[in-house]
């Protein structure tokens, strides 16, 4: 047998034991999520839209059985684990479950092949996806399969695949049309996170003078995706933009927190991320640039979280999407190029701690489910909200 021959059987072998790691690992961590969340307490703002959802698939009209400010697709979204609970005789909060954790399985899996086309190798190839998935399935914690979440997971393909374009990939039209589409869905889920592709496209045009690379598959799947949407909320749900938008925005203001409360909240939350980034950025070499995918990470982390503080509430599925984006980011530049002498150890030391701040959210719903009387005690919680503001 020939060297190169020799060589090109451990390329192979190598590729199918990342394959085979990231497989494992998306599978596992999906499992363990959806199995998780079907035994600790049910999102509230989840158990509404899948307890309502059900009301289009028994024939229900926007405008009469639903009347909220959430725009259509959210409802439409919502049906899908219903009616797969139905289909199989199940709970509604365990197919919602499985829904979400089986949602992020694919949008991990759109990660690593985008990765694999634009040739990432070494420690990018056999960690960066791993650990996302820990991020993207234990970071929500009780905020799993909030609509926020829903957005992060359809939306990462799309920011890694304009973060690839900067570094010179090619994305099959195919890929980047499917892509396109489900960047869409999750934008639109409000209208605030239109920013994101927005400021993308700012950062791209910014970083590499051409304006060609705004007229991907991916893009202009997503404004055909949009035009269509439009289309279909003035046929099936035109009641929607005449009646629930405007009367829930007459109330809408009652929502909003003073600005230092929410701050506090942005601050708290994005403050471990932003010492271990500092971090980061302080033990690459000197004049070194960010990776582009570090970057693309970080502008989506910035522009979320600048749709956060217009929304003006501290509630933590909020910074969700920030959160994660930015915990995305010092992922890539702590596993990238090469590091200062003698900081090696100390980076994989930063690793580990953004893991464990990973773990940390779903962890602590776990205990708590099961103490002070778990689902009850997050019942009284709810309705005490509920008697303290009964405006």
């Amino acid at each position: 047998m020939t060297i190169s021959a020799i060589g090109r059987g451990e390329v192979a072998g190598d590729s199918r034991s990342h394959e085979a790691i990231v497989a494992g690992s998306i599978a596992g961590l999906a499992a363990l999520a959806a199995l998780l969340h079907a035994v600790t307490p049910f999102n509230h703002d989840e158990a509404y839209f899948i307890a309502l959802a059900g009301r289009l698939l028994d024939g229900g009209r926007f405008g009469s059985d639903i009347m909220d400010i959430n725009p259509p697709h959210v409802w439409w979204i919502a049906a899908i684990p219903v009616w797969l609970a139905r289909q199989v005789g199940g709970r509604l909060e365990i197919a919602a479950a499985v829904f979400t954790a089986m949602l992020a399985a694919v949008s991990l899996v759109a990660v690593d092949r985008l990765l694999a086309a634009n040739g990432s190798a070494g420690l990018m190839r056999r960690a960066f996806v791993p650990i996302a998935a820990i991020l993207l399935l234990l970071v929500p914690g009780y905020d799993f399969g909030q609509r926020e979440h829903w957005m992060l997971l359809l939306t990462l393909p799309y920011v890694v695949a304009r973060g690839e374009r900067m570094d010179g990939a090619t994305i099959s039209p195919v890929a980047g049309a499917v892509i396109g589409v489900a960047a869409c869905l999750g934008f639109c889920i409000k209208p605030y996170y239109l920013l994101v592709p927005i400021a993308l496209e700012i950062w791209l045009l910014a970083r590499t003078r051409r304006p060609r690379l705004s007229i991907c598959p991916e893009t202009i799947a997503m404004a055909i995706t949009g035009v269509a949407y439009a289309g279909l909320i003035l046929v099936y749900a035109r009641s929607y933009l005449e009646t629930e938008m405007p009367n829930a925005l007459l109330g809408y203001w009652s929502y909003k927190s003073p600005m230092p409360e929410v701050l506090l909240s942005a601050t708290v939350q994005l403050a471990p991320t932003a010492v271990l980034a500092l971090f980061g950025v302080l033990t690459r070499n000197r004049g070194e640039r960010l990776p582009p995918l570090a970057q693309a990470f970080a502008v989506a982390g910035a522009t979320n979280l600048v749709a956060a503080l217009i929304q003006m509430k501290p509630w933590s599925y909020h910074f969700l999407p920030s959160m994660v984006f930015f915990d995305l980011s010092v992922l890539v530049i702590l596993m990238s190029g090469p590091s200062r002498a003698g900081t090696q150890s100390l980076r994989r030391a930063a690793v580990a701690i953004l893991i464990v701040t990973g773990v940390s959210p779903s962890a602590a719903e776990a205990f708590r489910s099961f103490q002070d009387g778990g689902s009850a005690s997050r019942v009284d919680e709810l309705a005490a909200v509920f008697r303290a503001n009964p405006g």
